[in-house]
């Protein structure tokens, strides 16, 4: 059997479609959960053999590389969810978030 799972690695404040959202200049003073939250996914992954697609917003990858290295080293698949997951033009954000990325990964 051929199982697809993809994950958005975000934190709870990354949702900015809400009326009650946080606005990316406050995410830097916001508690952040997305290490400890990723890391139990990652624990769970790995004790049930299950690779997956991991898509790292950039300011994730950005501030947190060492999830995308782990990620990658346990054998899952990193890509790129943008920079901060708001609608923005492609090339402004590939750009960015992938920079974030290549520096984070290992490979």
């Amino acid at each position: 059997m051929v199982s697809v799972f993809s994950v958005d690695v975000e934190d709870w404040f990354h949702i900015l479609n809400l009326p009650s959202g946080h606005e990316l200049s406050e995410w830097d003073s916001l508690p952040s959960r997305v290490e400890t939250d990723f890391r139990r996914l990652l624990d769970l992954f790995s004790r049930h053999g299950v690779r997956v697609t991991c898509f790292f917003l950039g300011w994730v990858a950005e501030r947190f590389p060492d999830l995308v290295r782990e990620a990658n080293e346990l054998g899952h698949e990193v890509a790129s969810h943008g920079y901060s997951g708001a609608r923005t033009p492609f090339a402004g954000v590939a750009a960015r978030s992938g920079t974030d990325l290549e520096s984070s990964d290992s490979r």
